[in-house]
């Protein structure tokens, strides 16, 4: 049976020397076996055992956050698809706004936003949690276990928020996709634009 210390230090000159055969002249093939086995099976589960509450807090408060500042979103996002027009401020670009087009105008995009957000929020602090466990597992330097964990959960929580922002923008600045929803307008942008 293999001890903590023992496995430790073999995972440990196995990342550090990055060579497969430094494990198998220090240990047996049953031992060898044994800590595969650890490694691939019991170490993961052990460490990513998933608690859905940073999911959900992650994903309740993201997409409330977004949903309220939505009415800002839109005219940020009109100043800056029409800055000719909407150069006097924001005070003076949201009274243009509902003038031309009427309040309900501001809350355009909220289904993208609410579902975008609320998914990327799930995503960053729900990933964050489980790698910053496996990130100090391997990492003596907790500081950078943790910064490394929040890098990996933003970039995957950025990937996973593109589509949402995409058809958020689209129902903001494109007057033919301002009666579609989340779903039908990251179709029409599918088949419009591709996939990529």
């Amino acid at each position: 049976k293999l001890t903590k210390l023992q496995i430790n230090s073999c995972i440990k000159n196995y990342i550090n020397n990055c060579n497969e055969y430094y494990l198998s002249a220090m240990l047996s093939r049953k031992d060898l076996f044994e800590l595969w086995i650890l490694f691939f099976c019991a170490f993961p589960m052990k460490c990513l055992a998933v608690d859905y509450r940073y999911f959900v807090a992650g994903g309740a408060c993201a997409a409330y956050s977004h949903g309220i500042t939505t009415p800002i979103d839109v005219i940020k996002t009109k100043m800056q698809a029409n800055p000719k027009e909407f150069n006097k401020g924001l005070i003076d670009a949201a009274s243009k706004i509902v003038k031309q087009d009427g309040p309900r105008v501001l809350l355009g995009g909220l289904g993208p936003t609410v579902f975008g957000y609320g998914v990327e929020g799930a995503a960053k602090f729900g990933i964050y949690e489980i790698l910053k466990t496996v990130f100090a597992k391997y990492i003596d330097d907790q500081s950078l276990a943790f910064i490394l964990a929040s890098t990996a959960a933003g970039a995957a929580a950025a990937v996973i928020l593109c589509p949402a922002e995409s058809v958020r923008i689209k129902v903001v600045t494109d007057t033919n996709y301002s009666n579609e929803s989340f779903i039908s307008g990251l179709a029409k942008i599918i088949k419009e634009d591709g996939f990529f």
